[in-house]
């Protein structure tokens, strides 16, 4: 999937560039509810693609996805929230750091931001990793 972060997610979650490929694996799709008493959250990414392709059964909804919220926090109380629709902690396309700074922002820290060269050096979605150089 497809995520496309607000100017606020790609800051606060330290990612060099607009967009990121993540694992989804069924997971919820948030919505605004309409419970007064629950604080307003921030968008943080929102979903670009869609899960359902085309042939999918009888009463899977497509169109669904796109533009739904993905990454979204708030604060509750005297704590901070974050969640998380997709996994980017998988391994097929590890992006660590949107875990890693979610986690440092519900804890106050800053985020580390990953440098557009190091980005450009990962191992690409559904690749192997590069081999190591033999000895």
């Amino acid at each position: 999937m497809i995520l496309t972060f607000s100017e606020l997610g790609q800051k606060a979650l330290g990612h060099p560039e607009k967009e990121v490929e993540v694992y989804y694996g069924q997971g919820p799709l948030y919505g605004r509810g309409t419970n007064d008493s629950l604080p307003p959250y921030e968008e943080l990414a929102i979903y670009k693609t869609e899960v359902a392709k085309e042939n999918v059964p009888p009463g899977v909804p497509m169109g669904v996805m796109p533009g739904t919220t993905a990454i979204a926090r708030t604060e509750y109380g005297k704590g901070r929230v974050i969640c998380y629709s997709p996994h980017p902690e998988k391994p097929f396309q590890p992006v660590f750091h949107l875990i890693e700074n979610g986690v440092r922002w519900a804890g106050g820290k800053e985020p580390i931001p990953v440098s557009e060269e190091v980005w450009k050096q990962r191992a690409k979605p559904g690749k192997p990793e590069p081999p190591e150089p033999e000895e």
